[in-house]
């Protein structure tokens, strides 16, 4: 019998292929994406680890103003990937392609994240009419 773990493994890897691809499907072509200023990706990495961990690392901020979306990712070593759009289409989601032990601590970096994700949404809404607009 399969190893319980081996089958996650597995199971992760074909859900990271799958977004893989579609991620490229979905490429951008460069003029559509609109730099953050740097206050504004120094000011949102920095409430990051105030509200949620310290022990972060982000890949990507981009701001799409005419899909009318804002892209903001990263991953927290040992734990998972993270991401927060604010098109309907994704809004927060994280995966990992290890299993992660359902602790206390894990859960409320959980918690955090999802709570961080509902202000970012709220913020990132009024910021992005500022971008559209400019």
């Amino acid at each position: 019998m399969r190893d319980s773990r081996e089958i996650d493994k597995k199971m992760f890897k074909v859900i990271n292929e799958s977004r893989a691809l579609n991620e490229n499907k979905q490429a951008l072509n460069e003029s559509d994406v609109t730099n953050p200023t740097k206050s504004d990706v120094t000011d949102e990495q920095n409430k990051f680890r105030q509200n949620v961990t310290t022990d972060v690392k982000f890949t990507e901020f981009n701001i799409l103003p005419d899909a009318g979306n804002v892209i903001f990712r990263g991953y927290i070593p040992n734990l998972c990937e993270w991401s927060f759009e604010f098109s309907d289409r994704v809004g927060f989601g994280f995966s990992t392609q290890n299993v992660i032990t359902m602790n206390d601590d894990t859960i409320e970096i959980i918690k955090k994240m999802n709570g961080y994700f509902i202000n970012w949404r709220k913020e990132w809404g009024e910021k992005l009419i500022e971008y559209q607009n400019a």
